[in-house]
């Protein structure tokens, strides 16, 4: 008889440690304060930079580190003007490159995608993704295989990230 109500008693106990827990706030890790602040609009200036960049044409490079995951591997290069607005007005550059990923020419929209993709995630996986989707229409043809096209595929996840940090870009 003791040992049942021992058993019991733990279970209730850990029942009630759980529900604390939830209750009380031990969740996912939070968002660090910095990246919940809304940003400040990008100058005009600013703007025009990524514009000229990101019209340029995808910046491609070979990794030069001698050490880390992703030596020797062909890459997305992002220019250090982009990488420091990202840096300091992260919302409206990525809200920036959401504009021209949904309403750029097939090739600013995988230049576009590209540096979004490798500022907010791996660049050796954006190049891939762009190289993919070269050719006429790439970017906006759909198949059986893929319903829904790169153009639209690509912004909504860049809307996704958009919103993860507490930023509200135009939806289409």
């Amino acid at each position: 008889m003791r040992s049942f109500c021992r058993k019991g008693q733990v279970a209730v106990l850990f029942s009630l440690a759980f529900t604390l827990l939830v209750v009380t706030g031990a969740r996912r890790q939070e968002r660090p304060e910095k990246e919940r602040k809304p940003d400040d609009k990008l100058t005009h200036q600013e703007s025009k930079t990524i514009r000229d960049i990101v019209f340029a044409g995808l910046r491609v490079g070979t990794t030069v580190p001698k050490n880390g995951a992703i030596v020797g591997y062909r890459i997305v290069v992002v220019p250090a003007e982009i990488k420091k607005l990202h840096n300091e007005k992260r919302i409206a550059t990525l809200s920036l490159l959401l504009d021209i990923i949904r309403g750029g020419r097939q090739g600013d929209c995988l230049s576009a995608a590209g540096y979004a993709m490798a500022l907010e995630g791996d660049p050796m996986t954006a190049l891939w993704c762009c190289i993919m989707h070269t050719g006429p229409g790439a970017v906006d043809e759909t198949s059986d295989l893929k319903p829904q096209p790169f153009r639209e595929k690509t912004a909504d996840w860049l809307q996704f990230t958009i919103n993860f940090y507490g930023g509200k870009a135009k939806s289409p």
